[in-house]
């Protein structure tokens, strides 16, 4: 009865395992496509955010130049009225 019961269920068993065997890689392989999909999109989103940043740094590189052109000219500004005698005074 043992041999008989041994023939009948080892190939079900080895069926079962092979059965489990290829669902068990169709997810790995879904997964996988699944993961090279995020990584692709996240690879895009650092490309963008990288060009903003870049513009970003382009801008604020202008603004200080024009800020420290303004610190400039307010600078000569009060050379220029330090320099005159006040009215006021008298």
């Amino acid at each position: 009865m043992d041999q008989v019961s041994s023939l009948i269920t080892q190939p079900i068993v080895q069926f079962d395992f092979l059965g489990m065997s290829g669902i068990l890689l169709t997810i790995i392989v879904w997964l996988i496509k699944q993961l090279l999909n995020v990584v692709k999109r996240n690879s895009e989103v650092i490309t963008m955010n990288t060009s903003i940043i870049s513009e970003q740094n382009k801008a604020l590189n202008e603004n200080q130049k024009a800020i420290w052109q303004l610190h400039d000219k307010v600078s000569e500004l009060c050379v220029k009225v330090d320099n005159r005698p006040c009215m006021l005074k008298k």
